[in-house]
């Protein structure tokens, strides 16, 4: 993984960076590049708006040719006590050769809530699926430490 930092030079945009991301995998699956772009727009001192455009490439044993699309995006709000709540909508495009309708993308949005817990912060989240192929519901959980 490798990540630069974007310089501002943008009024709306407060923090952009690209990432690159070299995947190697075990067993049959291909091996995959990826490249991401994440922006993020401070609306105001509690609300903020990310954006994330993902770009994949498989390559390797079983590989599927071409490039695969997803876009993410949130918008949090940061509480007075430092927890946050967000609004997150998470979409796999697909091929972007195929030009795929709704029916073959995944698309689904939902809630997340951020506590932060001593030196560590607890995620609990959930997503509905809008789509026939996403998972009509998904309940996250996730514990996030610092070093």
């Amino acid at each position: 993984q490798y990540l630069w930092l974007l310089e501002n030079t943008h009024t709306l945009t407060n923090a952009s960076a690209l990432r690159v991301d070299l995947r190697a995998r075990r067993a049959d699956r291909p091996e995959q590049a990826s490249l991401i772009w994440t922006n993020d727009w401070l609306l105001n001192s509690s609300l903020k708006f990310t954006g994330v455009l993902l770009g994949h490439w498989q390559f390797g044993s079983g590989a599927n040719p071409g490039t695969r699309l997803e876009v993410r995006y949130s918008l949090n709000y940061t509480l007075e006590n430092g927890h946050r709540l967000a609004f997150e909508g998470f979409s796999d495009i697909g091929d972007v050769s195929e030009q795929s309708g709704l029916s073959r993308q995944r698309h689904s949005v939902g809630m997340l809530y951020s506590a932060s817990v001593g030196k560590s912060r607890v995620h609990i989240g959930y997503l509905n699926g809008l789509t026939q192929t996403t998972p009509e519901h998904t309940f996250r959980l996730w514990l996030e430490y610092s070093l």
